[in-house]
């Protein structure tokens, strides 16, 4: 997978391989488009955490959506993968992805789609 691509009026759209590679890549792509500052710091983390899942977990090529509003920023990384992801005990090793976008996003949500799921968060600011 590669390739950038603008969707939705400014939105921008990013595959990524089912790589061990591919959270840094994705990590690198935010740094290249959101302005250095918490907003970011927070996105890149979030992003990071989620990519990993779809890797790990979906077994996954990844297409992140990346987008700045006016007030927030919005960010969907879809994966192959029906099975919907599930928070776990954080004193369990590993599986606290969903735990760090819980505490760092203002939203976030799973939205079913056909072929696989996309997980997506605002942050505002």
């Amino acid at each position: 997978m590669g390739g950038n691509r603008e969707v939705n009026g400014g939105a921008k759209s990013m595959k990524f391989a089912c790589s061990l590679s591919a959270p840094a890549e994705a990590r690198s792509y935010v740094r290249g488009h959101l302005p250095v500052g918490d907003v970011a710091d927070a996105v890149e983390l979030m992003v990071s955490e989620l990519v990993t899942n779809a890797v790990v977990h979906a077994r996954s090529g990844v297409e992140m959506t990346l987008e700045e509003l006016s007030d927030r920023t919005r960010v969907e990384v879809c994966d192959d993968s029906a099975r919907l992801p599930e928070t776990r005990d954080p004193t369990e090793a590993g599986g606290r992805g969903l735990l760090v976008v819980e505490a760092l996003a203002d939203r976030w949500g799973v939205q079913r789609l056909d072929g696989g799921k996309a997980i997506w968060f605002e942050v505002t600011g």
